[in-house]
């Protein structure tokens, strides 16, 4: 009798197993569909990104003085894969490419602890759109590209027998040092999740210091590194103090709720989805409610509440880090989702439902994406084209705000013109001392510091230190950058045009 009982759990897991591979490649087809067509996507700081790798490749040829490499800092795991994108492919589609080796990470660590843990399905599936929240619009891809490790270190806690000095610690120390180098705060998580762990399951003094041992290594790495990072954007004139913009009464509106978990397209578009997100973990809940303590895993639920009170109660800026705060929302949601159990509901309708509702969100991102595209980044790539390699671009943004995309998707769209063509640009995140490539000392400006967040502060004087002005702006103002006599006007149609500097016109 138990051997045919092992017999059928054997056969049971080999179909969940070629039931989740088939539908995690589905699932992937689905969440590259917004990225096919689009040669910009409406992520903010992805042009910096790109541009950190034209940075380091140009360094000892060309700025051997100017920018160093910050080869043990953190947050530089993503500039490997864009990197090893940059030369497979070069810059002209290394930003959809980046982007997709991104979704792709996230569905494959959602799939895997998802398999690995026994989670529903549906639940697995229903997380995916939350991929596409304001972390990715703003291109936080140092922080997003974190959020896979983070999920393969909640599964290697997971194991409660052990031994110092073994090949699974070495495991362990190595996925310490990706949380560093995927971004600073994942390792911070990373070791709040231990102490928390420590607490739910009561660990030996022994299970604690094996666990603290692993971070001794990076530790004693990221010791060195903060004291040198804080010193630096203070030198640098960023504001480094906490601030709590948003109250907690705020906080507790539904309309903070639906920006924190997803944030990224204006509209009721989130709204929706995100209601049917909660209707689902709700119905999950009242189905399961008698012994629901033994169907939930607690790991998973104790992870989703810890990023989530880290949502509610983190200042919104600390160390000049926007959505300090908020990015954990969408991670604590889809950790909420995987801990739930299953719908009493029979399989295929409920896989069938999670995937229709992939299916719309995926097209109608796309959608959206098509249009902010086609209207609102006119005349971007004609633009950049007539920009002679290795110019000095300075780049506004007088329109600010989209009409489908929310923040500033443009704010660092002039980038572009660094990542293409190797311009100099008024602004650099090398200025940031959190990338791999950094100025070697502070940079010194002659033109009014901020013009990518505050273009109306631009003058006269400032258009002499640069070739070409990359402006991003309504009819009324190309008309006044039109005519004078300054610039010249090298494309006509669009909200995105590029002028020349005309420096014998130039007064001094």
């Amino acid at each position: 009798m138990k051997i045919e009982l092992s017999q059928e759990r054997e056969n049971f897991n080999k179909k969940r197993k070629v039931q989740i591979f088939y539908i995690a490649i589905f699932c992937l087809l689905i969440i590259c569909i917004p990225f096919f067509g689009t040669k910009f996507p409406p992520a903010t700081d992805l042009p910096q990104h790109l541009a950190q790798i034209r940075l380091f490749i140009e360094h000892n040829s060309i700025n051997p003085d100017v920018y160093s490499i910050q080869w043990f800092g953190p947050n530089n795991l993503i500039y490997f894969f864009i990197g090893l994108g940059w030369a497979i492919c070069g810059p002209k589609y290394l930003g959809v490419m980046i982007l997709l080796f991104l979704a792709f990470t996230w569905l494959m660590s959602v799939f895997f602890i998802g398999y690995q843990l026994q989670r529903p399905i549906e639940g697995l599936i229903l997380a995916l759109p939350l991929f596409f929240n304001h972390a990715f619009y703003w291109g936080f891809l140092n922080f997003i590209i974190g959020f896979p490790v983070f999920l393969v270190w909640l599964y290697l806690t997971q194991k409660r027998n052990f031994e110092f000095f073994s090949l699974y610690q070495l495991g362990c120390i190595g996925l310490t040092f990706l949380l560093y180098e995927g971004h600073a705060l994942w390792l911070l998580m990373g070791g709040i999740w231990i102490i928390l762990l420590s607490l739910i399951h009561k660990f030996s003094i022994k299970q604690f210091l094996f666990w603290v041992s692993n971070f001794i290594p990076v530790g004693l790495l990221s010791l060195f590194w903060y004291p040198r990072f804080s010193l630096q954007r203070a030198q640098a004139g960023f504001d480094v103090f906490p601030h709590w913009y948003s109250s907690l009464f705020e906080r507790l509106s539904f309309k903070w709720v639906v920006n924190s978990a997803f944030g990224g397209i204006r509209g009721p578009f989130e709204y929706i989805f995100f209601l049917i997100i909660v209707i689902w973990i709700v119905f999950a809940f009242i189905q399961n409610r008698k012994g629901l303590k033994t169907k939930i895993n607690v790991n998973l639920m104790a992870a989703s509440i810890l990023l989530l009170i880290f949502s509610f109660f983190a200042p919104d800026k600390y160390m000049n880090t926007i959505y300090f705060n908020t990015r954990w929302f969408p991670l604590g949601v889809i950790l909420l989702l995987l801990a739930m159990p299953p719908l009493k509901f029979p399989f295929k309708i409920k896989v069938v439902t999670a995937l229709i509702v992939l299916i719309i969100f995926s097209f109608l991102t796309a959608r959206i994406w098509h249009i902010y595209e086609k209207e609102e980044l006119s005349g971007l790539e004609a633009s950049l084209v007539k920009i002679t390699p290795y110019s000095r671009v300075l780049g506004l943004d007088f329109v600010k705000e989209s009409k489908f995309i929310k923040n500033r998707p443009f704010l660092q769209i002039f980038a572009y013109a660094q990542v293409f063509k190797g311009a100099k640009i008024n602004f650099s995140f090398a200025e940031h001392y959190s990338g791999i490539v950094v100025f070697r000392k502070k940079r010194k400006i002659s033109w009014t510091p901020g013009l990518e967040w505050f273009p109306e502060r631009v003058r006269k004087s400032d258009l002499k230190w640069f070739d070409y002005v990359l402006i991003n702006a309504k009819n009324e103002i190309h008309a006044v950058f039109s005519n004078l006599n300054e610039l010249e006007a090298l494309s006509q149609h669009g909200p995105w045009r590029i002028y020349k500097v005309n420096t014998n016109n130039m007064k001094n």
